[in-house]
This record gives C-alpha cells, sequence and structure tokens, in this order.
C-alpha cells in the first residue's frame, strides 16, 4: 500500500505551522490516519486490497484493488468505517473538537468525501450508474463553489484551499465521468459476480445500475447486460 501526500496537503500544513498550529496539525493527521485505518480494516474484512492513500487537507483518498461492478452494501460498510474511526476518536476529550469537525466534514455529500461517496451508493439504488456520475460531480462542484465563496467571505483562507481542491478535482471527475462509464461496461463484462436483479423493459447501454445484474426483456425476449454490452462494443469497433 502507497501513501501519497498531495501537494495542496503541503500548503495547508505550512499555513497552519505558520500560525502556530504545530499540535493542531499533529493531531489532524493522526485522527486522518487512524480514520483510514478504519476504512482498510473494513475492506480487508472483504478481502479488499488498499492500493493507495493520497491524503488531501479534508482527509484521504483510499484506492482498493478492485473494479466497479462490486455489491453495494459492502461498498457503504468501507465507507462508513471511516467516520465510525472518527467517532470513536469522539470520546477523547483532548482531540474531541478537531475529529468533531474531521467527521462532519467528511459527510457533506462532495466527491470523493465519505459523504459523497455514500450518497452515490444511496443513489445507485434508484436510478442509472451514467446519471448518478454527471449528478454527484456536478452537485459536488456547486457545493466547493459554496465552501469556498462562505470562506473567503469569513476568511478562512484553510478551507477556502479545500474548496478550491474539491473544486479542480469534480470539474476532472465530470469531464472523465463518461470514461469512468466505460470502464463500469467494461468491468460488468471481465468481472461478472452474483448481484440482485435489475429488470428493464428497454434496451439502452445507458440505463445499466450499478451494483445489480441488469437483465433487458424487449419483444418477448431476454437480454443480459453481457450480451447488450458485447454486442455494443462490436458495434462500435465495426463502426470504427
Amino acid at each position: 500500500m502507497r501513501i501519497k501526500v498531495h501537494f495542496s496537503t503541503y500548503i495547508l500544513i505550512l499555513l497552519c505551522l505558520l500560525s502556530g498550529f504545530v499540535v493542531d496539525v499533529l493531531i489532524i493527521f493522526a485522527s486522518i490516519s487512524f480514520h483510514e485505518l478504519a476504512h482498510v480494516i473494513a475492506s480487508r474484512c472483504f478481502k479488499k486490497k488498499v492500493n493507495k492513500i493520497t491524503i488531501l487537507p479534508f482527509g484521504g483518498i483510499f484506492e482498493i484493488n478492485d473494479h466497479q461492478n462490486v455489491n453495494l452494501l459492502e461498498e457503504v460498510i468501507i465507507l462508513i468505517a471511516g467516520p465510525l474511526g472518527s467517532l470513536f476518536l469522539l470520546q477523547f476529550e483532548a482531540i474531541y473538537h478537531i475529529n468533531m469537525i474531521i467527521l462532519i466534514f467528511n459527510l457533506i455529500p462532495i466527491y470523493p468525501l465519505d459523504g459523497g461517496k455514500i450518497f452515490e451508493v444511496i443513489l445507485c439504488r434508484f436510478l442509472n450508474y451514467k446519471f448518478v456520475l454527471k449528478f454527484i460531480f456536478i452537485m459536488s462542484i456547486i457545493f466547493s463553489v459554496i465552501i469556498f465563496i462562505y470562506s473567503i467571505k469569513h476568511s478562512s483562507f484553510n478551507i477556502a484551499l479545500i474548496g478550491v481542491v474539491l473544486l479542480i478535482l469534480n470539474i476532472k471527475n465530470y469531464h472523465g465521468a463518461e470514461i469512468k462509464y466505460w470502464n463500469f461496461l467494461n468491468d460488468k463484462v471481465l468481472f461478472s459476480r452474483k448481484l440482485p436483479l435489475k429488470v428493464h423493459k428497454r434496451l439502452n447501454i445507458n440505463n445499466l445500475y450499478k451494483g445489480y445484474n441488469n437483465v433487458f426483456i424487449e419483444g418477448g425476449n431476454v437480454v443480459t447486460e453481457y450480451q447488450l454490452i458485447k454486442n455494443y462494443n462490436f458495434n462500435f469497433e465495426k463502426k470504427y
């Protein structure tokens, strides 16, 4: 497992040190490390390997060596583990305030915060994955702008930096949403697994749900997601 520190984190550390918050910096990163460790332990429980953790000003982003054809319940448990780790640290009075901030901030529905990812999983139960991706990234961009404007207005430049980082990440994510969806389709073909069934009445390559095995019924015929994706890829290659 590799641990990478994002450049914006170094900027935040420098700002905190210049402001005399040395002890606070140590507590913050010890708390973030514990938070991420909880994610790692939960991932291991489902035999998933964490490849990399990127430390950002607002927390960490963990990358699991796994495909996107996943069980949504497993995904939620792994995501909730981090906030539960922060919740556990609230019992220690000396670090209560900092961990409460980390806990609340991480539950804001902005991608890639835990709150944003949990909200994404909830949406995946009701909406197709392509729509969910674009919606969650647009929503995250809006919330990031709100955080930035609010923090500038209240002269909280550390939070403003976090808002900028989140904004940049989500603009990049939005432009990469199409690629992420097609990677999801490829994972559907390459890594089939037993998942709940989702039945559709009309064939549509853009209407696949994450966390389900999708089946399409049209004209009395049953078409599996595997058949639909393979046929679409064949026609795409033939066309181009």
